[in-house]
């Protein structure tokens, strides 16, 4: 799946934008942030 700067679903963790392919996705990751991207925003947890 393909996502970039051109779709609505965005999201800023630890001054990094993020970009998501639905709302859902947007909305689990604001959620739970710290599970998906370390604190610093620089390495995936996962």
């Amino acid at each position: 799946m393909e996502v970039g700067e051109r779709l609505t679903f965005r999201a800023t963790f630890a001054a990094h934008e993020y970009f998501f392919c639905s709302k859902e996705c947007r909305e689990q990751f604001i959620a739970s942030s710290e599970e998906y991207v370390a604190p610093d925003g620089t390495a995936p947890r996962r």
